[in-house]
């Protein structure tokens, strides 16, 4: 379909916040955004409740959000066990992509995001703006592995990116964030153009060796059992 080829929901004045588990979107293709999944409030509240989902190799073939594409007036999405796996955007968020106009706040747990990609934008793995507003999500017991961003030198942050409006307040938590593809950077980048004020505990970044005592140093190798490579994204 046009948005969302495998769920679209839509709705201009009343939130939109569907319960979905125990589901896998494979295959899906979307002309525009959300190749798995379209979710969009006008006016409201864009929170979809989402555990234990397979979201794997979708496509947006001309705009954002390869697997799921979420925007609303606010975010707080909650995305439970789920698996992002090779899926494609044109523009930003290859894998997730968040967008609220006030404060968005997706929470990501127990989730892996490995291998997607975002030809023309910014978080080849996860994207996270505000129009308006504070980001302040929370991604905890995540893997955020192998996705690439586009190759322009407009676009970072293969793996995680948070940009909103005013500050990033992003809690990172037990979470690894290794061997993505970005230009200035290729696995993380969290920054408000009011400022930054993350948390990251017990977490492993590529690259970021002044994250605390609390974290492990960036050249730590994460000894997964096969190797892990932003090659291995898909090409649009």
């Amino acid at each position: 379909g046009t948005d969302g080829g495998g769920i679209y929901s839509f709705s201009l004045l009343k939130e939109s916040s569907p319960t979905i588990s125990n589901v896998s979107f494979y295959g899906n293709y979307a002309k525009l955004a959300g190749g798995a999944m379209f979710n969009y409030s006008e006016a409201d509240n864009a929170s979809p409740n989402m555990s234990n989902i397979s979201i794997i190799h979708n496509k947006a073939e001309d705009r954002h959000g390869g697997g799921f594409f979420n925007r609303g007036r606010t975010v707080k999405a909650e995305l439970t066990n789920v698996n992002v796996v090779g899926n494609e955007s044109a523009l930003s968020g290859g894998g997730l992509y968040f967008v609220a106009i006030e404060e968005c706040s997706p929470q990501i747990i127990n989730t892996v995001v490995n291998g997607n990609y975002s030809q023309g934008g910014n978080g080849g793995g996860i994207y996270i703006s505000t129009y308006d507003g504070d980001a302040k999500p929370t991604i905890l017991n995540v893997s955020i592995c192998g996705n690439k961003a586009g190759i322009s030198e407009l676009f970072d942050g293969g793996g995680l990116v948070i940009l909103p409006e005013r500050v990033s307040k992003a809690n990172v938590v037990n979470t690894v964030i290794w061997g993505n593809k970005g230009n200035d950077y290729d696995n993380f980048y969290a920054a408000g153009k009011l400022g930054r004020e993350n948390i990251i505990t017990g977490s492993l970044i590529e690259g970021s060796d002044d994250l605390g005592d609390t974290n492990l140093p960036g050249n730590t190798d994460p000894k997964f059992l096969e190797s892990v490579s932003a090659d291995f994204a898909p090409t649009m």
